[in-house]
């Protein structure tokens, strides 16, 4: 007898708990829903470096580039991708920082994004860069040293053909004689500077 009395007090406990509503059991059921991705805040870059634009780079300098995300977001990864068709990617992993260096880049325009997701939403930044290279000199006269010259008759003109990867850079050419540049007030020499060619005689 005790042992039904005891079955139909258990019973009548589940009942009792069961018509207090649907969400009685509120308490289990949110231990079960942790992690459940509908509680992740949105996934929103705040921050970001290098800050300037467009972040120029050489063969010997290199920029950390990445993004700052806050808020309740869970586990994140982030995806570094270079160039407008976003094919080649740099790096990827839950690390929102890459280091990259100038000279694993070409000369001229680039696109670095950072693609930021937490599988749920994804938020992303471009950053512009641009590979700066040094000037080179293609063509250069007299393709001899040693020369004799004899003072106040003999002139020898002096050429540099001038070439650079960055088309939007500008030309400053030094000449230098007997180590000191030249400069208009250099007695006996004439020079003349054009966008890609020097001459100096």
């Amino acid at each position: 007898m005790k042992k039904l009395l005891g079955l139909y007090s258990f019973l009548f406990f589940l009942v009792a708990c069961n018509n207090t509503g649907n969400n009685a059991f509120n308490g289990l059921d949110s231990k079960m829903n942790d992690g459940d991705s509908s509680d992740l805040d949105p996934v929103e870059i705040t921050s970001f470096t290098p800050e300037v634009n467009p972040v120029i780079l050489t063969n010997s300098t290199s920029a950390v580039f990445g993004v700052l995300v806050a808020g309740n977001v869970g586990e994140m990864s982030y995806d570094f991708i270079l160039d407008e068709d976003y094919t080649t990617k740099l790096a990827s992993g839950s690390n929102a920082f890459l280091n990259v260096l100038g000279s694993n880049l070409t000369a001229g325009p680039h696109e670095i994004k950072i693609v930021a997701t937490n599988g749920v939403t994804t938020d992303e930044k471009i950053f512009n860069v641009r590979k700066n290279s040094p000037p080179a000199i293609l063509l250069s006269t007299p393709g001899f040293t040693g020369a004799t010259m004899n003072c106040g008759s003999d002139v020898t003109k002096f050429t540099a053909l001038l070439s650079d990867q960055d088309e939007d850079d500008s030309y400053q050419v030094t000449w230098l004689l007997d180590s000191v540049p030249v400069t208009p007030e250099t007695e006996f020499v004439e020079r003349v500077d054009l966008p890609s060619y020097a001459e100096l005689q």
